[in-house]
């Protein structure tokens, strides 16, 4: 019983006004739901915290969109969201098999406990990609959709995107990677290091679902929701021709690689098509990426180095190394670019910071 035209703020790019409805939908359900709890001491807390969020949202839809439903019907609308809707369906079911596929063949073939040593590698390996995602998939559509038509200004924002993306991206992963052994062994003990391996090549995974996103996201604006469900159909097919030889050879390690192949392939697939129908060239989007996989690999090899020289039980001290002094040296590798610059101007005077990022600075 929401209202429809919740979904308009961000069609037209309110994102403002969104958040704040957002933002009291999960302050009401988490208020609620903390009293209930601790008045009932029963699980009934968590019930009405939840029927409060959703009451919240369906009275708050009414109170942050700006238009009323009403009843009628189109048939030229009709006509034209069901020719774009099947698509989507046919994609979102293609999509769930896809990222349900590996725990299932994991927990039926390879056993309970080796799937949750894979789970739990999942979910850290995949932060990057599931919290960039979420966040750009969410800005990119209906930017994409409105700007669509104009050409020039479409190609740059996609830059701008793919940039920005390269940027978070790249550095999170290689974090991840570089810091896997203090993470888990801080987060889950010792003993779930067997995870390890496994959350290693499910780093790369992240970051290649992470630009795959980005790449849905443009594609989906631009209306091709059936190339979309094409590849992800074909990289479903890839996944199960050799998800069995390589768990069975590598175990748990052997399923992340697969997934990982899959999902490369499946980013091949969307860059092609990207240059097909953007002008948008393979070589720029690795071009625009350069800068920012070069700060990586030289702040993953300063903190590896000084890893070497770090008592091995120190692991927080690992950890703040990694955090603040790769961080540090991934800056200023960023700022020897003008562009990469910019972006971390603009971020430093969003917080209230001056500092001078880097010599001949250029505004874009």
């Amino acid at each position: 019983f929401s209202n429809i035209w919740i979904v308009a703020l961000r069609k037209d790019l309110q994102f403002r006004r969104h958040a704040y409805f957002t933002v009291l939908i999960y302050s009401v359900s988490f208020v609620v739901t903390l009293v209930a709890c601790f008045q009932l001491r029963s699980i009934w807390g968590l019930v009405i915290g939840r029927l409060a969020g959703a009451l919240t949202r369906m009275i708050g839809s009414y109170i942050f969109a700006l238009q009323r439903p009403r009843f009628g019907f189109n048939r030229s609308v009709a006509r034209e969201l069901m020719s774009y809707g099947r698509h989507i369906i046919v994609l979102n079911i293609i999509v769930y098999l896809t990222m349900q596929a590996d725990d299932i063949f994991v927990g039926r073939v390879l056993g309970k406990k080796a799937l949750g040593f894979y789970v739990m590698a999942y979910a850290l390996a995949n932060l990057p990609g599931t919290i960039i995602s979420q966040v750009v998939s969410r800005i990119t559509f209906p930017l994409f959709s409105k700007i669509r038509e104009d050409h020039t200004q479409t190609e740059l924002v996609f830059k701008s995107v793919v940039e920005i993306m390269a940027l978070l991206a790249l550095p999170l992963s290689g974090a991840l990677l570089v810091g896997a052994p203090q993470i888990i062994h801080i987060a889950y003990g010792e003993k779930w290091l067997p995870a390890l391996p496994a959350m290693c090549v499910l780093c790369i995974f992240g970051l290649t679902r992470a630009f795959s996103t980005t790449l849905v996201s443009f594609l989906q604006a631009l209306g091709l929701p059936n190339k979309l469900a094409k590849f992800s159909a074909l990289q479903l097919l890839f996944m199960a021709f050799i998800i069995y030889p390589l768990a069975t050879s590598f175990g748990i390690v052997g399923v992340g690689l697969c997934i990982t192949l899959a999902n490369g392939f499946g980013l091949l697939m969307l860059l092609f098509e990207t240059q097909r129908v953007a002008d948008f060239p393979i070589r720029t989007w690795f071009r625009v990426q350069r800068t920012p996989f070069i700060g990586t690999l030289v702040a993953a090899a300063t903190v590896l180095g000084f890893y070497q020289i770090l008592p091995q039980e120190s692991l927080v001290l690992r950890l703040l190394t990694l955090g603040f002094g790769g961080g540090l040296i991934y800056i200023l590798c960023l700022t020897r670019d003008p562009t990469m610059a910019n972006y971390l101007k603009s971020v430093a005077e969003f917080v209230g910071l001056r500092i001078p990022l880097t010599r001949g600075f250029k505004k874009n």
